[in-house]
């Protein structure tokens, strides 16, 4: 008898051991007490807001806000309390939401306990979790892969960058249409870092929409301080960083020549596999007395040189085959003569340019002069340019190629974008020298009928991806 006791008290101790680390592993990732009130769905416990009777919770914050984490810890919360069983994951590709939402550092698998944790099951898409819930992916690619389905959860990754946004958010929106185990409406978590698109613009207004979100600034103590510092001197000071570090919808700005809605709808991650022509544009600096003077006594120069390079390609676009171009850099800063030298010849080598151009309205002979003086034995292929017109009527039909979408920037060029958007030729003072860079490059390449050097490819490629 005692030794059965004794046995009995082995496998109760074993047993509360046990207990006691699933405790232990739950708590380790326990989100209510890492996660802020803001990161906590409206109408939970410890959340910034009460309401319950919402169809979308969108996240709209700045870049390291922690958006992703939020997406995953509450789509765990909601499988771990057994209120929801067939959930979607919509990313912009597969690769993004493989790599984000399901395998990345804050990503479902990451954050969930190893007892709790789901299965990758790649080849069907699915996440298994073991109480039975299943979360399937779908990419904004390929929309029609969510026709027919039916869920009581979606969350939904960076819907701005999503390429076919109209027809992927009918589809899945028309998926999300079953009730939870528990009786809970389906729901739908959007996060993002807002762009203004026009479904973006409809959702934040929709009735049934609790719109949150923050700053980067916000998570900063949780964030690679190299990571950091890198966005904040990137966007802070820029109309665009209210966009990508504040998490704020941008409007367009009255009388601007340029629209920002216009240029991240066209904007990409990568230009056609080979672009004809690549050219570099420099609108070196203008400075009145005073800006000379200070130069002078500082040897800091005030004023700012515009230099941006870009390039031209054949594309089939909007199912429409034509020539466009394509915003590859800004490099533009306030640099002496030597300086802004420098960096247009070494970016002219480096980047395999066909040529530079400059206006010279300003510094005649001396442009030319300074930019030879540093290419001594690394020749480069120049062409001087004079402005016969204003930078308003220079500006018009370049203003008019982004308006049909024949004008695609690569990447985001925050200061470029900030100045371009904000810059309204009726009231400007301040000389707007990297948009006149960008509109140099693009009219020598796309208005100018110049010719694609010997020997380039003509390649004719499909829309490229979106940003």
């Amino acid at each position: 008898m005692n030794a059965f006791a004794a046995r009995l008290r082995l496998v109760a101790s074993i047993l509360s051991e046990r207990q006691a680390a699933h405790r232990r592993a739950i708590n380790a990732y326990d989100w209510t007490s890492m996660a802020r009130p803001e990161q906590i769905p409206p109408g939970e416990p410890g959340a910034a807001l009460a309401r319950k009777d919402w169809d979308y919770w969108i996240i709209k914050a700045g870049r390291g806000w922690g958006k992703t984490m939020t997406g995953a810890q509450t789509v765990r919360a909601q499988v771990a309390q057994g209120r929801r069983r067939n959930i979607a994951l919509v990313a912009p590709t597969l690769g993004d939401g493989r790599k984000l939402m399901i395998e990345g550092p804050s990503g479902i698998l990451a954050i969930t306990p190893e007892i709790d944790r789901p299965t990758w099951i790649a080849k069907d898409r699915e996440l298994h979790w073991p109480n039975g819930a299943v979360a399937h992916l779908y990419s904004s690619e390929e929309p029609e892969r969510a026709r027919g389905g039916n869920h009581d959860y979606l969350w939904a990754d960076e819907l701005g960058s999503w390429r076919n946004a109209e027809m992927t958010w009918k589809l899945i929106r028309l998926a999300l249409r079953i009730t939870g185990p528990r009786g809970d409406s389906p729901q739908m978590v959007i996060t993002m870092t807002p762009r203004p698109t026009a479904l973006i613009r409809q959702l934040v207004i929709n009735p049934g929409s609790i719109v949150q979100g923050g700053s980067t600034y916000d998570n900063a103590k949780n964030l690679d301080r190299k990571f950091f510092e890198a966005i904040r001197d990137e966007f802070e000071g820029t109309r665009l960083g209210q966009q990508e570090i504040r998490g704020e919808l941008l409007g367009d700005t009255p009388g601007a020549m340029f629209k920002m809605s216009t240029i991240e709808k066209s904007r990409v991650v990568v230009p056609p596999f080979d672009l004809l022509r690549m050219v570099l544009a420099i609108d070196p600096a203008t400075a009145d007395e005073a800006d000379r003077k200070r130069a002078a006594e500082t040897e800091i120069f005030t004023a700012e040189t515009g230099i941006v390079y870009a390039g031209v390609g054949r594309c089939i676009c909007q199912n429409k085959e034509g020539m466009h171009g394509f915003v590859l850099g800004d490099l533009s800063g306030y640099y002496q003569p030597e300086e802004w030298a420098k960096i247009a010849v070494d970016a002219y080598h480096d980047q395999q340019m066909d040529k530079i151009i400059a206006e010279v309205n300003n510094g005649g002979a001396l442009v030319g002069s300074t930019l030879r003086a540093y290419a001594r034995d690394r020749p480069v292929a120049y062409q001087a340019v004079t402005a016969s017109r204003g930078k308003a009527i220079r500006a018009e039909p370049i203003a008019t190629l982004y308006e049909k979408g024949e004008v695609h920037h690569v990447g985001v060029h925050a200061r470029l974008e900030d100045q371009m958007t904000t810059w309204n030729p009726l009231l400007a003072r301040k000389s707007p020298d990297r948009l006149d860079a960008n509109v140099w490059a693009l009219t020598h390449l796309m208005l100018s009928g110049s010719a694609p050097r010997v020997g380039r490819p003509l390649p004719t490629v499909h829309a490229p991806r979106r940003i």
